[in-house]
């Protein structure tokens, strides 16, 4: 497993991507994402490795990740907006949360979003 880092562009925001190879030389990018200057994880996802993300960096320290998991398919995304200035995130259109919430619900509206046959129910 290899490992690789991006920095945001207002170098305040680090990912740190698990890079491994699924079936077919398929590559997983997992991410764990950390405050650049304090090393303080924000979310991580290396707990189960089949976790894949890219990250797009937006202005104003926005970063919008999609998320999806190689063994259900790679079929449902979830899409994760991050506002770090504010402190809050928000899955698909549902309501901004504290980042600190971010840990505990994104995996669980993942599954609940892929049990679903992609519709994000709200919870």
């Amino acid at each position: 497993m290899a490992m690789v880092e991006s920095l945001s562009p207002d170098g305040r925001t680090r990912i740190t991507w698990a890079i491994s190879e699924g079936r077919m030389s398929h590559e997983i990018r997992c991410p764990r994402i950390t405050d650049a200057q304090s090393g303080e994880i924000l979310f991580d996802l290396w707990m189960d490795t089949s976790w894949d993300a890219s990250v797009q960096w937006l202005e104003n320290g926005l970063l919008r990740l999609s998320i999806r998991h190689y063994a259900e398919g790679g079929v449902t995304m979830l899409d994760v907006l991050v506002d770090r200035g504010a402190g809050v995130f928000r899955m698909e259109n549902g309501p901004w949360r504290p980042l600190n919430w971010m840990q505990g619900e994104v995996p669980e509206a993942y599954w609940r979003k892929a049990g679903s046959g992609g519709g994000l129910q709200s919870g």
